[in-house]
C-alpha cells in the first residue's frame, strides 16, 4: 500500500509560517519609494493621536488600579462596600 512521506518539520507550527509569509509578501509588494506630502494638519493630528494614546492608558490604569496595586502587594482586594483593614469601623454619625 502506498505511504505519503512525511514533509521534512523546521521547528515551526503552520501559524508562524503563515505570519512569515505574508511579512515577507507584503514587503515584496509594497513600492520601495513613497511621494507624499504631509501638511500642517498632520502635525495636530499625530499630536492628537499621542494624547489620546496617553489618556487612555491612564483610564486604564485608574479602572484598574486596585487590582495591581494588590497583585503588586499580594494583598487582596477589599470590596468596595468595606472599610479597608486598619480603618476604624463607621458607626453612622458624623
Amino acid at each position: 500500500m502506498f505511504q505519503p512521506t512525511k514533509a521534512p518539520s523546521i521547528g515551526l507550527p503552520i501559524r508562524y509560517l503563515a505570519l512569515i509569509l505574508c511579512a515577507a509578501a507584503g514587503l515584496l509588494l509594497t513600492p520601495r519609494e513613497a511621494a507624499a506630502y504631509l501638511d500642517p494638519g498632520t502635525g495636530s493630528a499625530v499630536i492628537q493621536m499621542v494624547v489620546a494614546v496617553v489618556m487612555g492608558g491612564l483610564f486604564v490604569v485608574k479602572m484598574y488600579w486596585r487590582k495591581l496595586v494588590s497583585l503588586v502587594s499580594g494583598k487582596p482586594m477589599a470590596d468596595e462596600g468595606e472599610a479597608p483593614e486598619g480603618s476604624p469601623p463607621d458607626d453612622g454619625c458624623e
